[in-house]
């Protein structure tokens, strides 16, 4: 088939305009040219540059200096003093940008930052400006970007973050790996390839995390671990129990996790091969739960608990006034403890435990429906279909059991039967 010289002089239109348009983004894209003002044609001092979309506002900087070579279509600056981006309702989300190493695309409407860059990501619905600061009169707290490399594409609403990222908060700092993606529109950071979260209290450390800026919350996934310092000051007015257990670290592994921000205290919950770890101690679990402002960790689905010892259960000076053999027997044994669910409180100091519990120590097992251990009192009580089989033969079945280790006493009430194997000897 034979083309008409309309056809052609078409195809030829839209095949230059195509090369325009592409070939911009490349140079953007892949340009290293150095940004030295060598080879000036144009330079503008001291001003804003504004870039719009579609006829709408998209972002403004201000420049101590820029200029451009030969092609028109690119600017590039030493340093922005300010800038701000804004959505396509016409928010602020990004303000406070300050960076070295410019160049601005005029044609596909973008900035790429080389050398540097800081900013404040704005998590409130509505924002308005003040010169080029958003105001201040808002309830949640911006993040601070912090990257040596950044790029943004008007186009698509999106900034790229790469090398040196820091999402500075209050309480901490997120450090993506490998980079950071920001949807401007969503108001969600995407991190993928790894992150560390660091702070004076903890440390975390994952493969994925997704940051809803507005609604506070984030997703986390991929080989999780969560690490809660020892504490360096520790209140005195704490008993020896406590004391001993803010001392030692503490360790949580998952597959996922959301974490949820609040001024009132931090939530998180974890699932999959939830694993919490301490010195001598280790509790497996299916998800978990953590309320900052409760104080209550909860572990539910499929329990393991290990413990190299008991020791941890008593103070020292109740220790050293131990009478009871088996008791203290006891303490020094290897337990492991299954069941459905798992509750500490730590403004009461008690733990519960729930549903099908088995308590295995090598002389001894305990069944029970449901347990509570006081640290405060040192007083563990069972309730529902209560059993405890001793050396194998020995039992005693209960609807109630009290254990207390400061009276070394066991009693068992409502509904008790007993059966004992004497030796022949």
């Amino acid at each position: 088939m034979k083309f008409t010289i309309q056809k052609q002089y078409l195809m030829l239109v839209v095949g230059m305009s195509l090369a325009l348009v592409i070939g911009s983004f490349i140079y953007d894209f892949f340009d290293s040219q150095d940004i030295s003002d060598s080879g000036k044609l144009v330079e503008i001092t001291q001003s804003y540059i504004t870039g719009y979309d579609k006829g709408k506002l998209n972002w403004k900087v201000s420049v101590d200096n820029a200029w451009a070579k030969k092609n028109r279509s690119m600017y590039y600056a030493n340093r922005i003093t300010s800038g701000v981006i804004y959505n396509a309702e016409g928010d602020i989300i990004i303000d406070s940008i300050t960076a070295s190493g410019i160049k601005i695309n005029t044609k596909i409407n973008s900035i790429t930052i080389k050398e540097g860059a800081m900013a404040r990501f704005m998590p409130q619905s509505k924002t308005k400006e003040t010169g080029l600061i958003a105001q201040e009169n808002v309830s949640k707290n911006p993040i601070i970007i912090k990257s040596d490399e950044l790029r943004y594409y008007s186009d698509s609403e999106k900034v790229y973050l790469n090398k040196g990222v820091e999402l500075i908060k209050d309480s901490h700092v997120i450090k993506p790996l490998n980079g950071a993606e920001i949807d401007n529109e969503t108001k969600v950071v995407y991190v993928d390839n790894g992150f560390h979260i660091e702070s004076d209290e903890f440390f975390v450390s994952g493969n994925k995390m997704v940051i809803y800026i507005d609604e506070e919350f984030s997703k986390l996934s991929g080989n999780l671990m969560f690490e809660r310092y020892a504490s360096e000051n520790i209140d005195e007015s704490l008993d020896e129990q406590e004391k001993t257990l803010r001392q030692e670290s503490s360790l949580l592994y998952a597959d996922e996790g959301v974490f949820y921000e609040s001024d009132e205290g931090d939530m998180l919950y974890v699932t999959g091969n939830v694993r919490v770890k301490q010195p001598d101690k280790e509790i497996l679990a299916y998800t978990g739960y953590y309320n900052q402002t409760t104080d209550i960790m909860s572990l539910n689905k499929d329990i393991s608990i290990s413990l190299d010892t008991l020791n941890w259960a008593l103070d020292q000076s109740t220790k050293d006034n131990l009478s009871n053999d088996d008791i203290k027997n006891s303490l020094n044994q290897k337990t492991r403890i299954t069941c459905h669910s798992f509750v500490f409180d730590g403004s009461t100091r008690k733990t519960t435990l729930k549903g099908n519990i088995k308590i295995v120590q090598s002389d001894k097992t305990i069944f029970c429906n449901k347990l509570i251990m006081s640290d405060e009192t040192s007083i563990v009580e069972c309730f529902g279909n209560v059993k405890v089989i001793k050396d194998k033969k020995d039992s005693i079945k209960t609807e109630y059991l009290v254990i207390d280790l400061n009276k070394e006493t066991f009693t068992a009430k409502r509904g008790v039967y007993s059966e004992y194997h004497l030796d022949e000897n």
